[in-house]
C-alpha cells in the first residue's frame, strides 16, 4: 500500500517507523520527502512527560532517573511506566511528588503481552535467555539461538547486537525496561529450565577444579548454577568472586558471596560474608543482612578457623561484630571496651589492623553523636602519601570525618577529605565494607553545609551518574540520595517539594533504617511544614525528629538541632530563644564552632537584646569557620543587634543568608497564602527574577505572575515594592 501511495500525486502522508525496509524505504528516498529523526527523550524532557501525565504532580528525582535509564528515555516505555505502577498501587503521592519504592517498582505487563502477541516460541525463547544473560557473548550460547528468529528480533529493533571493549560480538535486548519486564515474569520453573541449559552449554559437562581455573566463563556458569539451584565447589565460588569487576550486578555479586559464606568456612568464605553484609544493606536486603552477619558469628567460634585467618581479616571480622552490636543498641562504653580488647590482641606490627580499630572507634562515636571523643580520635591527613592499603583502610573513617568538620565550620577541608577519600574507596575490584555510596553522601552534605547549592545538585547528580554507569555503586538502590534531594529542596525554600519527598522516603523507609537517617529526615520534614504553615504537621514530625538513633543522623546531630529549634522558631512553638542558646552551649561544648553561630544567630533573630548579647562570641569564632559563611551570618547578627529588623529584605545580609539556605522566618499561617504563594513571595521579596523563580519550581514565568497577582490581592499590595515591605516589617514580640 505504501509502495501505491507514493506514486499518488496530491496525496500528504506523515508516518512514523523504527526502521525503514520495503515501501517505507522507498517513500523515504523521494526528493519530497522530509525525515524528522525523533532523538530519546533527556531527563529534563522525560519529567515534563511524566509530570503533564500526572497533573499538578512531579516524580521524585531518584525514581526519575532510574525509570530514564531503564528506558532509555523511549517517551512510550516511560508512559507505560508511569501507568503500570499507578495502576499497581506502588506509586506513592504528594500534592506535588511522586514516588516509586524501588523495592515494590513495577514493569508494566504490556511489554510482554506485547511480546506474547507479536512473536513466535523460538523469538520468545530467545527474548527469555537474553533477559537472564544480558548481554549475552558467549559462543556457547550464541549457538542455543535460533538464527532466523534472531534475525527477526534484530530487525524489529527487539535485540541489538554490539560489541564489547574487547571487540567480541554481543547480543542484549534493546531497551533495559523490557529486559527488566520478562525477568520479573517469567516462573521460577522457565528460569530454572533456561538457566540450567546456559550452565549446561557453558560448562559441557566439566565440573572439575580446572575448569574454574582456566574457563573464560566462570562466572556466568557460577551465575546459572546458583540460578538453577546447584551446589557448587568452594572454588568456583572463590574464583569467581575475584573475576567479579566493579561493574558486576550488586545481587549477583551478593547471590555468590551469600552461597560461599554460607556453604563453606575458609578465609575466602570470611571474606565473602563481610562482602555479603555490605551489599545486602546496599540493596535492602535484611533477611540476607542477617544471614550474614549468624555466619560471621559462626565463623568466629571455629578456633582452628579463627587462626588460620590472615591477621587483617580476622580483625574485619570481629569489627563487623562490634559494628552490629552498636547497631543494636549496646551501650556505647560496652562497644568501646570491645575495641580495646580488640586491639590489645593485635600484633604490634600489624599496622593495617590498627588503622581499621582506629578507624571503626572514630566512626561509631560519630555515629553516636559524642563528639568530643570523636575529635581526639579523629584521622587527620598525613603530609607524606602513605600506602595505599593504609589510605584505602583510612578511607570510610576519612571519610566521616568531613561531619565533623563541617559542623566545626571547616566547610573547603570537608569537601576536599570527603571527595579524596570517596575517590580511594574506588581503587582495587571491590568496594569497601563501609559502603561507597555513604562516602558519595558524606560528599555531598559538605556542599549543603556550605550553602552552595548548585554544589550539591553536581553532587548529587554526578552519583547518579556513576550508578548509572557503574551499578555496583547502589546509590540508588537506598534513600540516601532521594534524603539529599530533600536536604536541597529545604535549602532552596522548595518547602512543598522537601515535605513531600522527605514523608515519601519516611514512609517506604527500610524498617531498620541501616544509615540511621529518619530522624534527621523527621526534621527536614518538620521544617518544611513549619515553612508552609502547617502547624500541627510540623509539630508531628518534631517527635520524631528528636528521636536519638545512632547513624547519620547523631554524626550531623548539630545540624538536625539546629533544624528542630528553627521548627520552633517559625511556629513560635515553646522558648526558641532559651532552645537557641541551649543548643549554643552545647555546640561550644562539643567544639562545633558552625553550629554554636547558627545557634547565635537564631537567638539574635528572636531578641535584639539578645543580639548585642552574643555578638561578642559570635566575633570570637572568627578564625574557626570558613570567612564567607562567618562573614554573613555574624554580619546579619550585627546588623540586628544594631537594630534592623531580622526579616529586612532590603539589607545585603539576609539575601546572602538565603544564598546559602538559611531562611528567616515567614509571617505565621493567619495570612492566608498557599503553599506555593508563601514560597513565591518570600523570593520575590528578596529580589529574584520571575524567571528564575519559575525555573526554580518548574514552572511557567506566567504562572508564576499570576501566584504574584494572587499574594498581591490577599495581601493588599501593589507590586513587589510594597511586598519587600510587607516582608520586611520586624514581628517579634516586644
Amino acid at each position: 500500500m505504501l509502495e501505491h501511495l507514493v506514486r499518488l500525486r496530491g496525496a500528504r502522508i506523515i508516518g512514523t517507523a523504527q526502521r525503514m525496509r520495503g515501501g517505507a524505504n522507498q517513500m523515504a528516498r523521494d526528493p519530497r520527502t522530509v525525515r524528522v529523526t525523533m532523538a530519546p527523550l533527556d531527563l529534563d524532557e522525560a519529567d515534563a512527560l511524566l509530570s503533564s501525565m500526572l497533573g499538578s504532580a512531579r516524580v521524585a528525582p531518584a525514581t526519575l532517573r532510574r525509570w530514564h535509564a531503564a528506558t532509555g528515555g523511549n517517551s512510550q516505555a516511560l508512559a507505560l511506566m508511569l501507568v503500570a505502577n499507578e495502576r499497581s498501587g506502588a506509586m506513592r503521592h504528594r500534592q506535588g511528588l511522586a514516588q516509586v519504592p524501588l523495592a515494590l517498582e513495577e514493569t508494566p505487563e504490556e511489554l510482554v503481552s506485547f511480546l506474547d502477541d507479536t512473536c513466535t516460541a523460538e523469538e520468545r525463547l530467545i527474548l527469555d535467555m537474553l533477559a537472564l544473560a544480558d548481554p549475552m557473548v558467549e559462543t556457547q550460547l550464541l549457538r542455543l539461538l535460533d538464527p532466523g528468529a534472531t534475525n527477526t528480533l534484530l530487525e524489529r529493533d527487539l535485540v541489538s547486537s554490539q560489541s564489547t571493549v574487547d571487540g567480541r560480538p554481543a547480543l542484549r535486548i534493546h531497551r533495559p525496561i523490557l529486559a527488566a519486564a520478562l525477568r520479573a515474569r517469567m516462573s521460577p520453573l522457565r528460569r530454572i529450565e533456561l538457566s540450567d541449559a546456559m550452565f549446561a552449554a557453558l560448562t559441557d559437562g566439566e565440573l572439575g577444579d580446572e575448569f574454574a581455573r582456566v574457563s573464560p566463563h566462570l562466572v556466568r556458569a557460577v551465575d546459572f548454577g546458583l540460578e538453577s539451584g546447584r551446589t557448587l565447589p568452594h572454588d568456583w565460588l572463590a574464583i569467581a568472586i575475584t573475576r567479579l569487576l566493579a561493574e558486576a550486578d550488586p545481587g549477583l555479586v551478593l547471590r555468590i558471596s551469600l552461597a560461599l559464606a554460607r556453604g563453606y568456612a575458609s578465609a575466602d568464605a570470611a571474606a565473602a560474608a563481610l562482602r555479603s553484609v555490605s551489599f545486602a544493606v546496599q540493596l535492602g536486603d535484611s533477611a540476607a543482612a542477617e544471614l550474614a552477619s549468624r555466619r560471621i558469628d559462626e565463623l568466629l567460634t571455629d578456633p582452628e578457623l579463627v587462626v588460620s585467618l590472615p591477621p587483617a581479616l580476622r580483625t574485619r571480622l570481629r569489627l563487623a561484630q562490634i559494628e552490629r552490636r552498636c547497631a543494636r543498641g549496646a551501650p556505647m562504653d560496652e562497644v568501646l571496651t570491645g575495641l580495646d580488647e580488640l586491639e590489645a590482641s593485635l600484633d604490634g606490627h600489624d599496622e593495617i589492623s590498627r588503622e581499621a580499630v582506629s578507624g571503626m572507634r572514630f566512626r561509631l562515636l560519630l555515629r553516636d553523636g559524642d563528639f568530643v571523643r570523636a575529635a581526639a580520635v579523629m584521622p587527620v591527613e598525613k603530609s607524606v602519601a602513605e600506602e595505599l592499603v593504609i589510605e584505602w583502610v583510612r578511607a570510610p573513617a576519612r571519610s566521616a570525618s568531613a561531619l565533623l568538620l563541617q559542623q566545626q565550620g571547616r566547610l573547603e577541608e570537608s569537601i576536599r577529605v570527603a571527595y579524596h577519600a570517596r575517590s580511594i574507596a574506588t581503587v582495587g575490584r571491590r568496594p569497601l565494607n563501609d559502603i561507597a555510596e555513604l562516602q558519595g553522601f558524606h560528599w555531598f552534605l559538605g556542599y549543603w553545609a556550605s550553602g552552595s547549592a548548585e554544589g550539591a545538585r553536581r553532587a548529587l547528580e554526578e552519583i547518579e551518574n556513576e550508578a548509572n554507569a557503574s551499578r555496583n555503586t547502589g546509590a540508588w538502590l537506598s534513600d540516601l540520595i532521594e534524603a539529599g534531594w530533600a536536604l536541597l529542596a529545604l535549602q532552596e525554600a522548595r518547602w512543598r517539594d522537601a515535605a513531600d519527598l522527605a514523608e515519601l522516603i519516611i514512609e517506604c523507609a527500610q524498617p531498620d533504617d541501616p544509615y540511621g537517617t529518619l530522624p534527621l529526615l523527621h526534621a527536614v520534614h518538620a521544617l518544611a511544614l513549619a515553612a508552609l504553615g502547617d502547624r500541627e504537621g510540623a509539630l508531628s514530625a518534631l517527635n520524631g525528629a528528636r528521636e536519638e538513633r545512632r547513624g547519620l543522623s547523631q554524626s550531623i546531630l548539630g545540624f538536625k538541632r539546629r533544624i528542630i529549634v528553627q521548627v520552633m522558631q517559625w511556629l513560635q512553638y515553646g522558648d526558641p530563644e532559651a532552645e537557641a542558646r541551649e543548643l549554643a552551649a552545647w555546640a561550644r561544648e562539643q567544639g562545633l564552632p558552625l553550629i554554636e553561630l547558627e545557634a547565635l544567630h537564631i537567638a539574635a533573630v528572636e531578641s535584639r537584646a539578645l543580639a548585642r548579647e552574643v555578638r561578642s562570641r559570635a566575633r570570637e569564632l572568627a578564625g574557626s569557620i570558613d570567612p564567607l559563611v562567618f562573614e554573613v551570618i555574624s554580619g546579619h547578627i550585627e546588623k540586628v543587634a544594631d537594630g534592623a529588623s531580622p526579616t529586612d529584605v532590603s539589607e545585603p545580609e539576609v539575601r546572602l543568608l538565603a544564598e546559602l539556605g538559611m531562611w528567616t522566618p515567614l509571617p505565621p499561617k493567619s495570612i492566608t497564602l498557599s503553599a506555593r504563594e508563601r514560597e513565591i513571595a518570600l523570593l520575590a521579596a528578596l529580589g529574584y527574577s520571575s524567571k528564575s523563580i519559575a525555573e526554580r519550581f518548574h514552572l511557567s514565568i506566567r504562572t508564576v505572575e499570576t501566584h504574584l497577582a494572587h499574594v498581591y490581592a490577599k495581601l493588599g499590595l501593589a507590586d513587589r515594592d510594597e511586598l519587600r515591605t510587607w516582608f520586611s516589617a520586624d514581628r517579634r514580640a516586644a
